[in-house]
């Protein structure tokens, strides 16, 4: 589990053996894994069960004119802010399993067979700067990405009009989803090309954000791939699941659903992991 790739040049990025090395390891390891990092599951399983209880806080429209209860809804007790407090809060809970199974995928299991309870340190508050790092740069970019398009598209509905083409619903219709197309390959883009520094924080080393950036540039079509095909599969995955247990279980069974839910959750971190793992390895190897 802990063998590092070959070495190989970073512009030959193995896309097909990475996907397929990451399903493998998760798959094959899942009780090692698991075991590297059960304490965390447990909590996170939990606190997503509570939420799952609570469920989303709502609010009728003939409620919102009341004086104060648009401030009550997102601010007051057992409303919106609350709510995405203590999901922030439940989320977190992952980020020690992350880290361990970033370390174990690379490392391969300690020599004694033994794990942390908790780990909770330097690496960990490290992962969470750089995921927020991460998506932040990513989410900018891809809305540069969108205007750019939009003010192309503006300058292109002008020629038409200016040299008597006309412009339609449909040609805007078109721009807007191009433009949102461009963005989403951006923002997965950014952080294809950020994946390594996850792995470097995993480890309690400097970001370097921009050296990763520069060591990446070579292979930014295979990593934007191998990570599309990774996310496009668990984000299907998810998209099933929910469209299942909406269908199925409703009511009392709320907890059921949400048992489910939150397994499939930790087994996508997981997956997420294993692939940080293995980039991380491949641009430090070569």
């Amino acid at each position: 589990m802990g063998d590092s790739q070959q070495q190989a040049p970073i512009h030959r990025f193995p896309v097909g053996e990475s996907v397929r090395s990451t399903c493998s390891l998760a798959f094959g390891y899942f009780g090692t894994f698991l075991r590297a990092a059960w304490l965390p599951v447990v909590l996170y399983v939990v606190g997503s069960l509570g939420l799952a209880r609570q469920g989303v806080p709502m609010i009728l429209l003939e409620d919102i004119a009341g004086p104060g209860a648009a401030t009550k809804y997102l601010i007051g007790p057992g409303g919106l802010g609350e709510y995405m407090l203590y999901t922030t809060a439940v989320q977190l809970l992952m980020v020690p399993a992350a880290t361990v199974w970033i370390r174990l995928t690379v490392l391969g299991p300690p020599e004694d067979g033994r794990f942390l309870l908790l780990s909770l340190g330097r690496a960990e508050v490290q992962y969470v700067l750089a995921y927020v790092l991460i998506i932040l740069l990513a989410s900018l970019l891809a809305v540069a990405g969108a205007l750019a398009v939009s003010i192309a598209g503006g300058i292109l509905g002008f020629l038409m009009v200016l040299f008597g083409f006309g412009w339609t619903v449909s040609l805007t219709e078109l721009i807007g989803t191009v433009g949102s197309v461009f963005a989403l390959a951006v923002f997965i883009f950014v952080i294809a090309r950020l994946v390594p520094v996850l792995g470097r924080a995993s480890f309690g080393r400097r970001l370097a954000v921009s050296q990763v950036w520069r060591k990446t540039k070579p292979a930014s079509a295979e990593l934007f791939w191998a990570t599309l095909i990774i996310a496009g599969t668990m984000m299907l995955a998810q998209f099933l699941i929910n469209l299942i247990l909406g269908t199925v279980l409703s009511g009392a069974e709320t907890l059921i659903g949400g048992a489910i839910g939150a397994t499939f959750q930790v087994f996508t971190i997981l997956l997420g992991a294993v692939f940080t793992g293995r980039v991380y390895a491949f641009f430090e190897a070569a």
